[in-house]
């Protein structure tokens, strides 16, 4: 005869198992929001800086082709290894900044896309499917 303390350890895993798999998502979510707000004016001022560069002709893109941007030391921090990716394509430039931390073919970061496009943007192996602010994406 079985009683229900014999089911307590089963009863204990299923809620932990069922906690981690609904709160892992939004936990992520409130993680990558909260780096995003706490670093958005850096973010911002680096956009300005590559689109003034790219209008006083200093930083040249062909259309299509992406280039690699050692950031100055005033934004050192804001992407893996202090770099970030520029791709103008029809009119539009993309930006992104590596987070860093991803295995393989794993590339978590920030997008900015000037066109304020709807996600998913993908960009080769970079697929940005949530949209954060104005111009602004969650990429994995």
């Amino acid at each position: 005869k079985a009683s229900w303390h014999s089911f307590l350890p089963l009863l204990i895993n299923v809620i932990s198992l069922l906690s981690i798999y609904y709160l892992y998502l939004p936990l992520t979510y409130l993680r990558v929001n909260t780096d995003f707000l706490l670093k958005k004016n850096r973010f911002d001022q680096v956009t300005q800086w590559i689109n003034a560069s790219i209008q006083s002709d200093s930083l040249s893109l062909e259309d299509g082709t992406e280039e690699t941007v050692v950031l100055p030391k005033e934004y050192n921090n804001l992407a893996d290894r202090n770099r970030v990716y520029v791709t103008q394509e029809n009119g539009n430039i993309r930006i992104f900044f590596s987070r860093g931390g991803g295995m393989f073919e794993y590339y978590p970061g920030y997008m900015y896309h000037s066109g304020n496009i709807s996600p998913p943007i993908e960009d080769g192996d970079i697929v940005c499917m949530r949209k954060i602010k104005p111009n602004w994406y969650d990429c994995y």
